[in-house]
């Protein structure tokens, strides 16, 4: 991150003698793009009411000097916080050795299908940094089903059962068991 000074300069003549001009200077000022990341959770469960992202910025440029628009994206569609259920914040711009920092956090219903966000960030000038998709995975919620070898599930103290689980989806990946009896977790069973 940093900046790069240019000074142009220009002297016109005209086609006489010591017709020429003073010189005129212009300092032009250019600045790294901009440097955006999303942090977020990349997985939900079907039913999660809302997703949290939060991009963070880092940039050279002198914040106090040049205005910016942003604007979240869900699937190629902006979202704005007139949006019903959607909230967004930012911090204040911080100093850091490289130039300045803030973060723009938004909170979005889960709609229950994968998404893509982006976030993008405007200083004009040519100043401008669209993120790579961030994708959000809708997982369904699993639905469990205790097997047991005993048809009616009647022993006497002191006997044994065998359980086992299964899944309405057989084809689900990823999942982890926690076995309790009378709500105690039971060390161990998996």
């Amino acid at each position: 991150m940093g900046e790069t000074v240019y000074t142009y300069s220009v002297v016109a003549s005209a086609n006489a003698p010591a017709c020429v001009s003073a010189p005129a200077e212009a300092v032009v000022r250019v600045y790294t793009q901009p440097v955006v990341t999303i942090h977020g959770l990349h997985t939900v469960c079907e039913g999660t009411l809302n997703i949290t992202l939060t991009a963070h910025v880092q940039t050279s440029l002198p914040i106090a000097d040049v205005p910016s628009t942003r604007t979240w994206y869900r699937d190629g569609l902006p979202l704005g916080e007139a949006s019903v259920g959607i909230t967004s914040q930012h911090g204040m711009w911080l100093p850091t050795t490289d130039g300045y920092y803030c973060y723009y956090r938004i909170s979005t219903p889960v709609l229950n299908e994968p998404h893509n966000f982006v976030f993008d960030l405007n200083f004009g000038n040519n100043c401008h940094v669209t993120t790579e998709p961030f994708q959000v995975e809708v997982l369904p919620k699993p639905v469990a089903y205790i097997l047991v070898d005993d048809v009616d599930s009647t022993i006497c103290a002191g006997g044994e059962i065998t359980a086992s689980v299964a899944l309405a989806d057989p084809n689900a990946t990823g999942i982890t068991y926690s076995w309790s009896l009378v709500n105690v977790e039971i060390a161990g069973a998996t």
